[in-house]
């Protein structure tokens, strides 16, 4: 008898954790992203996420600073979007973004990351933060529209359709984003993105 209580409370004991690990199983599905609409506050061209979503319907996004997303994406920093800390920018061959300096007992960390700084240029002609002087003029790739809107041209937009969004203010996440990160660390796919018109 006191052999099958034992087993009846081990059973019990299992089958209540195993219903108490299914019912705290996170359901959702993390994704980092950018937009190349400007955050509503600052001066950042560009602006970056942490997004949520349940099977395909979106349900939540975070703002997050453009040092964030970078470090997310490293893995040196704890995301839901990358939980086993994988160096995403390394898988995806991104080689303008990378761990320059890691310190972990003073919890300093540096990197370069370009690439991430220059987003902007996919739908800006001319950075509109610098001067008019001409001195300090930086080229974009995007193009000036007739109602002096800076914005990816149709054919820039065709391109960019490619990495899953339909308008150029859409958030480009997950793989998708990864590819672009990817493409755009080629001087010819970069030459035929400023050539679309």
């Amino acid at each position: 008898m006191r052999r099958f209580t034992s087993i009846c409370i081990g059973v019990f004991f299992l089958l209540g954790t195993a219903g108490f690990a299914q019912v705290n199983k996170d359901p959702y599905t993390y994704y980092l992203g950018f937009s190349l609409k400007p955050q509503s506050m600052g001066t950042q061209m560009v602006s970056y996420f942490l997004l949520k979503y349940h099977g395909s319907e979106f349900k939540s996004s975070r703002p997050i600073t453009r040092e964030s997303f970078i470090l997310q994406i490293m893995g040196l920093e704890d995301s839901p979007a990358n939980p086993e800390h994988v160096d995403w920018f390394e898988v995806y061959e991104v080689k303008y973004c990378k761990l320059v300096y890691l310190d972990s007992a003073m919890n300093k960390k540096d990197y370069q990351c370009p690439l991430i700084t220059q987003l902007w240029k996919l739908r800006y002609e001319d950075n509109p933060f610098f001067t008019e002087n001409g001195d300090d003029r930086e080229p974009g790739w995007g193009k000036k529209m007739e109602n002096g809107m800076q914005m990816p041209s149709p054919g820039q937009m065709a391109i960019l359709r490619k990495y899953g969004i339909k308008n150029w203010f859409d958030v480009i996440k997950g793989e998708d984003m990864y590819r672009l990160l990817h493409d755009l660390c080629d001087d010819q796919w970069i030459a035929r993105y400023q050539a679309a018109r």
